[in-house]
């Protein structure tokens, strides 16, 4: 390959990786008037728009297409005969068709025509977990950094973008959403860490991921689950070594504990004691049912936030309120989201076939651990919509509609 081919690659490699970012991680800028993610929307949509003329479009694009618009069409009216006129979910479900799944298509596509590997899609979900993760330990450490992040993105969200103790980092909203963004990224890790059997390289990947664990805690703990979640089940399911990747995890899960106790009081005088006085508990407090014998707060408000509609009409066609449930209580549960916007059969066929086709993609990981790594990242996504809406939020979604186009075709077999 001569230094013309090298470059040109480096560049559409660059490319790439610029248009998976915005699409992974699409961002709001206070000088600019679209975001980043509704650019390369365009870059998407004009690829489907060709292959729609030269009649190669892909029939599972087609069908998330009408699939939607009818939610949309169905959503609307429901929202409008109750009196809710609660257009929040109308208008995200738009941004499902014209640019995560549109994403998801061209990212799918390109992969399936050869043009990039899998492992390209790893390493770009690696280099924006390293690049996320480095920005939220940053604005966690540096309250000049966080400050100018403050100024350059506009916020959205109930995460204050200079709140102390939480951090949104590279975003303009943070909380869980943010956070199962980092975990997303984890897939890369983990894919890179399965594929080599060098120890020393094996090492330095649990060391990242380690690091991407630590960056996550300071946005949310939902998306420091799922990354050891998503780590323990790849082990058990695709790693031939597993005894090696354990005895590797805990050395590093041992010094990362050791640095942070070693560098203890450095972190503190960096974050005004905020580190040991407020993150810090509000962390261990995930593991409350083992410290205390007792569930948190955060989970006991959870399940305040599990019920039913008492009406059968709404039980059965929803309200059309994703965000106002007309009288009744608040809830964040993504479940009883479904239930009070289009009703409880849509979402229970909704929630099966999302389960049927995530179990197709997990049986095709003997193509590749690429496979069933995501498979396993979209059942804690199904699972975790318990506490908040995973299946549709912009954190998650994109890699949920990438995992259908890979469940429902042909795919290479690259492992």
């Amino acid at each position: 390959m001569n230094t013309f081919s090298i470059l040109k690659k480096l560049f559409l490699d660059g490319i790439l990786l610029i248009l998976f970012f915005c699409w992974l991680s699409p961002l709001s800028f206070s000088f600019m008037p679209v975001s980043t993610g509704n650019l390369v929307a365009l870059v998407f949509l004009s690829y489907i728009f060709f292959d729609m003329l030269e009649n190669r479009l892909n029939k599972v694009y087609f069908k998330i297409f009408v699939t939607v618009f009818i939610i949309i069409i169905t959503y609307s009216l429901i929202t409008t005969l109750n009196g809710n006129n609660d257009y929040s979910l109308t208008n995200l479900l738009f941004l499902h068709i014209i640019q995560y799944s549109s994403g998801a298509y061209f990212f799918f596509t390109l992969v399936k025509n050869g043009t990039i590997r899998l492992q390209n899609i790893c390493f770009y979900l690696l280099f924006c977990g390293l690049f996320l993760s480095v920005c939220s330990i940053l604005s966690y450490m540096s309250y000049e950094f966080k400050l100018s992040l403050s100024y350059l993105l506009p916020q959205s969200g109930n995460i204050d973008p200079l709140r102390i103790n939480r951090v949104r980092g590279l975003s303009n909203s943070g909380g869980a959403d943010h956070s199962m963004q980092l975990a997303i990224c984890g897939i890369g890790y983990i894919y890179f860490y399965l594929k080599t059997s060098k120890i020393l390289i094996r090492a330095i990947l649990i060391a990242l991921y380690c690091l991407l664990m630590f960056s996550t805690v300071f946005i949310a703990r939902s998306g420091f689950l799922v990354e050891i979640v998503i780590l323990f089940f790849s082990i058990i399911f695709f790693d031939k070594k597993k005894l090696l990747t354990i005895l590797i995890f805990l050395i590093s899960i041992s010094l990362s504990i050791f640095f942070v106790i070693m560098f203890l009081p450095f972190i503190d005088y960096l974050t005004n004691d905020v580190f040991s006085e407020e993150t810090l508990p509000w962390f261990i407090s995930l593991f409350s049912i083992f410290t205390d014998g007792e569930i948190n707060s955060s989970n006991k408000d959870l399940i305040s936030m599990l019920y039913v509609p008492d009406r059968l009409d709404i039980l059965f066609f929803g309200s059309g309120g994703y965000q106002f449930f007309l009288d009744y209580a608040r809830s964040d549960s993504g479940y009883v989201k479904f239930i009070f916007s289009i009703g409880l059969i849509p979402t229970v066929t909704f929630i099966f076939f999302l389960l049927y086709s995530n179990l197709k993609l997990f049986y095709k990981a003997n193509k590749s651990n690429f496979y069933g790594i995501l498979s396993i990242f979209i059942f804690m996504a199904i699972l975790l919509n318990v506490k908040e809406p995973f299946l549709i939020k912009i954190g998650t979604v994109n890699m949920l509609y990438l995992s259908l186009f890979f469940a429902w075709n042909k795919l290479p077999v690259t492992k």
